[in-house]
C-alpha cells in the first residue's frame, strides 16, 4: 500500500466493500485488520467515526502516520482483533468492516464471533476475503522468453492445508514469501456464536478421476 502499488485494494475490491458497508456517516466502526490504515481512512472520509485494529506496529506506525499527516479523527489500536471484547463493550460499534483481513488471522472464527458482541443489535459485519481459486496449492504463470503472461496454470484443485504465498509481482519493489491456507473449494462454510452468522457456499466441480 505504501508504494501505490496495491491497486487491486484502491481500485477494485476496496471500492467494493466500501459500497456495502452503505452510507457509514456518523456510525461507530471498528475496522479489523486494518493494517496501515487505507480502508479506515476511507471510511472516515465518508463520516464515519472509525477505530482500526491491528496486530501489527510496524503497520500501525504507518497509519498513525497516515492519522498526524491528514487527521480524520481515527484512533488506531494495536491488538488481536479476537481479544477485541477485552477493550471494548457490548454494543460499541453500528458496523465492523473487515478488509481482505481474516484470512490472515490466526483465529477467523473467534474475530467473527467478537464482532458479534461488539455490534449494536442492528448493526452489520461487512468484510471481504480471497476466493478460493486464489488460493490453491498450486498456481502459477506460464511466461515465454521474454517473462509476457501466456497461460494461468492451476493444479492439486482438490487439496486443502498451509503452504505458502509468492509476492513477486513485476509492480512490488521486492519479493517475498508469507504463509498461506490453500482452502477446498468445493464446500465452504462457516458458523459463528450462536447461529448468529452462518455462512455455506456449495459448488458442484467435476469429480477428479485421477486420469490427469
Amino acid at each position: 500500500m505504501e508504494t501505490g502499488a496495491d491497486y487491486y485494494r484502491t481500485e477494485v475490491h476496496g471500492p467494493g466493500l466500501l459500497d456495502a458497508c452503505g452510507g457509514v456517516g456518523s456510525l461507530r466502526v471498528l475496522d479489523l485488520g486494518c493494517g496501515q490504515g487505507w480502508f479506515s481512512r476511507q471510511l472516515a472520509r465518508r463520516g464515519a467515526r472509525v477505530v482500526g485494529l491491528d496486530l501489527s506496529p510496524e503497520m500501525l506506525r504507518h497509519a498513525r502516520r497516515h492519522e498526524e499527516e491528514d487527521p480524520l479523527g481515527i484512533e488506531f489500536v494495536e491488538m488481536d482483533a479476537a481479544s477485541a471484547t477485552n477493550h471494548w463493550s457490548r454494543g460499541s460499534f453500528d458496523q465492523v468492516t473487515a478488509c481482505m483481513s481474516l484470512q490472515d488471522m490466526a483465529e477467523p472464527r473467534a474475530a467473527i464471533a467478537a464482532a458479534q458482541q461488539l455490534l449494536d443489535p442492528n448493526g452489520r459485519l461487512v468484510f471481504s476475503v480471497p476466493h478460493p481459486f486464489t488460493e490453491l496449492a498450486h498456481r502459477e504463470w506460464i511466461r515465454d522468453e521474454e517473462g509476457n503472461k501466456l497461460a494461468l496454470e492451476v493444479d492439486r484443485y482438490f487439496e486443502s492445508g498451509a503452504g505458502t504465498l509468492a509476492w513477486n509481482m513485476a509492480r512490488l519493489r521486492y519479493s517475498w514469501e508469507s504463509p498461506a491456507l490453500a482452502i477446498h473449494p468445493l464446500r465452504v462454510e462457516l458458523t459463528c456464536h450462536r447461529g448468529w452468522i452462518r455462512y455455506q457456499w456449495h459448488l458442484r466441480a467435476p469429480t477428479d478421476t485421477g486420469r490427469g
